[in-house]
């Protein structure tokens, strides 16, 4: 493992007195090493991307978003002898590409 860092940005617009608008951006650098990779612990750097909404009135909110994790191809080489002494071989190629979609709805009293 090594030192590694992570950036975050985000945004929020208000639209109108019931209307925002909101995204951000994440980058995760990875701590782990090719030697040491192992799809038990798929680990790269992340990229993720969102963007939502929030529409209030009175007492009610609505709150659709969305999200996009990516991390970029890596081509892994990795030969190594696990714990019980077994040939562990993790070499391939190695991509995600996630989506998500939230809806939050609040009614405060």
């Amino acid at each position: 493992w090594k030192n590694a860092f992570a950036l975050r940005v985000g945004f929020d617009f208000k639209k109108s007195e019931t209307l925002s608008v909101g995204g951000g951006y994440f980058f995760d650098k990875t701590p782990t090493r090719e030697s040491t990779y192992s799809p038990l612990i798929p680990d790269s750097d992340h990229h993720m991307f969102t963007t939502g909404l929030r529409w209030r009135k009175g007492a009610f909110e609505v709150s659709p978003a969305v999200a996009y994790l990516y991390t970029p191809r890596q081509r892994v080489t990795s030969e190594r002898t696990d714990a019980f002494g077994q040939g562990q071989t993790t070499s391939g190629t190695y991509e995600l590409h996630g989506y998500k979609a939230d809806l939050g709805v609040t009614y405060s009293f």
